[in-house]
């Protein structure tokens, strides 16, 4: 059998006199010995892993559902005027960056819902690429192929690779940024530490809970630095991380404008709970392939922290044998408890999506832990394992509808006449639906609280909004400009944070006043993540009774 070598165990495994660098991705202090490469493996094992990683790449681009309301909403935005984008975040809450590349994109590909899509779907892909080269980095081909395997095929890299938002975009970041760092810290030159400082930035200017990450990873370089003979290298790693953070500057006017009106009032605010609970989303969520991809996840995250193989099927628990699975386990817990900690200071929420800055160090945990495993049928055994329940888990993604409003706009399109009124209750039923009935239809659209445009929601002050408003002035406006002749469709749904029974009142106020009604669409759980509820009140005759 052969002997694994573990980069971290500078005590069993380096020559005196070599150094390493213990940091996400892993790096090697000039003078370390490369680490041996691993054998190669055989052909059914190679075409095995071609078919993993086509299999992730397809399913990175197919999904059948419309676009749910974050998405819309997204696309609303980039669709603006590129001047009128940062204002527009204003009321939304979040960082440019990726609405800047989506307003270019549509601008070459269009809008439908695949061409939108196909954005996160190529940042998606190219983690793959990424992937395995901080594997290798970290440990060699066999870590480079886990690495590889496990992104391939998780669940929560494949649905964020489907979903028109950031998500995709800061996987590139984080693993790009920590290739560069590891570059930086083996050979300071300053072109990785100026990558270091772009990818700081970038990161920052692509969401908010990089103000999570890169605190965490600051600290660990200054301790680098601090406990290591060779602190040079690690200094100016964590200035260019500083620089990089600098150039956050001129948005900081508007991250504290969102911080202070918009934050996250659909959600409760965050809790410790998120901790097992990301893990949970990593693998898919609390499905049946789900909750066993966590347990196998869990096992080998625990393996990649302080796992040292002792002989065949036997494992030793070793706190310090493995450096580098202590940093990226400490970057991975350290961003996650910082979040907590500054959430509940905010007063934000959790959604899983956020964790998307720490799934790379936590996706390359889990493949360092593979190594642990020995002999090598039994890591092969548990890798496969791993990636077909990730694949299993991931199918859902191409049949799951996200939101319900194609059954809505469906309906309004076959049966409205211009001049109809159409309310959302709430707002965030609007994006979704308003993106599928075309301006030819001329329909009112009114949305409440705000009496606004469905295109966007307006996240300034919320539910201070929700909380003034008055459900019977809404319905009364809705059919004033509906008029004696003209529909009133209603697009409602209960259970929204804030608005209590606020859309079932507005619903009740329209049927006092227009009593013949058709319930045209009804809620679907859990067939839709996004339900909602279309209600047709039908015009008034002249004589004053419905028709």
């Amino acid at each position: 059998m052969t002997t694994t070598v573990y980069p971290g165990a500078a005590h069993k495994s380096n020559p005196p006199g070599t150094q390493v660098s213990p940091l996400f991705p892993g790096t090697k202090a000039p003078g370390t010995q490369p680490a041996p490469r691993s054998t190669l493996p055989s052909r059914w094992l190679i075409a095995a892993a071609v078919v993993v990683v086509t299999a992730g790449i397809l399913l990175r681009f197919w999904t059948r559902s419309d676009l749910w309301l974050d998405e819309a909403q997204t696309l609303s935005i980039a669709r603006l005027p590129v001047s009128r984008i940062g204002s527009a975040l204003r009321q939304d809450g979040a960082p440019p960056l990726y609405y800047l590349l989506l307003h270019w994109w549509t601008g070459l590909f269009g809008t439908s819902t695949f061409a939108v899509r196909a954005l996160p779907g190529l940042l998606g892909t190219g983690n793959l690429p990424l992937a395995w080269l901080a594997g290798r980095r970290l440990g060699g081909d066999r870590v480079a192929s886990a690495s590889l395997l496990l992104t391939a095929s998780s669940p929560f890299a494949i649905w964020y690779s489907t979903d028109n938002r950031m998500y995709a975009l800061v996987m590139v970041e984080v693993l790009a940024g920590g290739l560069l760092l590891a570059s930086a810290l083996a050979h300071p030159r300053w072109w990785n530490l100026a990558g270091v400082a772009l990818c700081a930035g970038a990161v920052l200017y692509t969401h908010y809970w990089a103000l999570f990450l890169l605190p965490v990873l600051l600290a660990g370089l200054v301790w680098i630095a601090w406990r290591s003979s060779h602190s040079g290298p690690a200094l100016l790693a964590a200035g260019a991380v500083g620089l990089g953070c600098l150039s956050f500057l001129p948005w900081l006017p508007s991250f504290l404008f969102q911080l202070h009106h918009t934050g996250t009032p659909w959600t409760t605010p965050v809790g410790l709970s998120m901790l097992p609970d990301t893990v949970l989303q990593f693998s898919g969520g609390s499905t049946n392939a789900g909750v066993c991809l966590e347990a196998i996840l869990g096992f080998l995250a625990l393996a990649g922290l302080a796992g040292v193989a002792t002989g065949a099927g036997r494992i030793e628990l070793d706190l310090r044998a493995r450096p580098r699975g202590r940093w990226l386990a400490g970057l991975v817990a350290g961003t996650l408890l910082t979040a907590v900690i500054g959430g509940t200071l905010a007063g934000t929420g959790f959604q899983d999506r956020y964790a998307a800055v720490v799934f790379p160090p936590f996706a390359l945990l889990c493949a360092y832990g593979t190594v642990s495993l020995s002999p090598s049928w039994l890591r092969r055994v548990v890798l496969a394992v791993a990636v077909v329940l990730g694949l299993v888990g991931a199918i859902p993604n191409v049949t799951a509808d996200r939101t319900q409003a194609t059954q809505v706009a469906a309906a309004i399109r076959s049966q409205s006449h211009p001049g109809d009124v159409v309310g959302y209750c709430p707002d965030q039923l609007g994006p979704d639906a308003a993106r599928l009935l075309p301006g030819s239809l001329r329909l009112t659209q009114l949305t409440f609280p705000r009496y606004g445009s469905p295109q966007r929601v307006d996240w300034v002050n919320y539910l201070s909004a929700v909380h003034h408003s008055d459900p019977a002035a809404f319905a009364e406006r809705l059919l004033a400009d509906a008029g004696a002749t003209h529909t009133v469709w209603f697009v409602w749904q209960t259970g929204y944070r804030g608005f209590g029974d606020d859309c079932r009142k507005i619903a009740d106020a329209l049927m006092a006043a227009r009593p013949d009604l058709v319930r045209r669409v009804s809620p679907q759980w859990p067939a839709f993540m996004e339900p909602s509820r279309l209600t047709i009140f039908r015009p008034l005759t002249p004589s004053g009774l419905s028709r």
